[in-house]
């Protein structure tokens, strides 16, 4: 299957040709390195992958149902008091708001003044399987046990997990920043210059 396919891609910062005519296929299971010296312009071609940067020409097309996580050279994560796992929780907003509608709806079904309308609570109860199903579907039973899996699987004790961000080493934010992606186990990963942490 294909993940990620480009068809001639060019780009320059005004009279610097950065790369030119770059065309390649990504299938699943696909493990790549892309290895040259500085200034050749592997940072701008991730980026152009991913959308931060705009291609001169050429098409990027990710396959159907691909979802993309990318990790830049440069993580900024430095002021955050925000905790470690809250920060990785993050990766999930969405399951976290469609909890939090499953919880308003779950007040509307127990709330007394619905039952005198049949057709109003048949309506909530509806919604609420609706939200319930799609909710399991999504993972939103199991997302914080992802989110703790992946922080004991990158290195960090369950007493970090409370840690305030801004407290952590560069390296320790970087793996953090990866944790939030591999949380979300994305089909395709990008990483500009992961180091030798990732070894392990």
């Amino acid at each position: 299957m294909i993940v990620l396919q480009t068809q001639n891609l060019t780009k320059s910062y005004g009279v610097d040709l950065i790369f030119q005519g770059v065309s390649f296929i990504v299938e699943a299971g696909d493990k790549i390195a892309l290895v040259g010296p500085n200034g050749a312009g592997k940072s701008t071609l991730l980026k152009c992958l991913v959308g931060e940067e705009s291609l001169d020409e050429g098409l990027v097309t990710l396959g159907r149902g691909v979802s993309c996580g990318y990790l830049s050279q440069t993580v900024s994560l430095e002021d955050l008091e925000l905790p470690a796992f809250q920060l990785v929780m993050e990766a999930f907003q969405d399951l976290v708001a469609l909890r939090r509608e499953l919880g308003e709806t779950e007040k509307l079904m127990s709330d007394p003044a619905n039952y005198e309308n049949e057709q109003k609570l048949n309506r909530i109860m509806e919604t609420y399987a609706a939200l319930t199903a799609r909710y399991e579907m999504e993972g939103g039973y199991t997302f914080e046990a992802r989110v703790r899996e992946v922080l004991t699987g990158l290195g960090f004790a369950k007493e970090d997990w409370e840690r305030p961000v801004k407290t952590f080493s560069g390296g320790q934010k970087t793996r953090l920043a990866l944790a939030r992606l591999l949380a979300r186990e994305p089909d395709l990963l990008l990483l500009d210059e992961p180091t030798n942490y990732l070894d392990l």
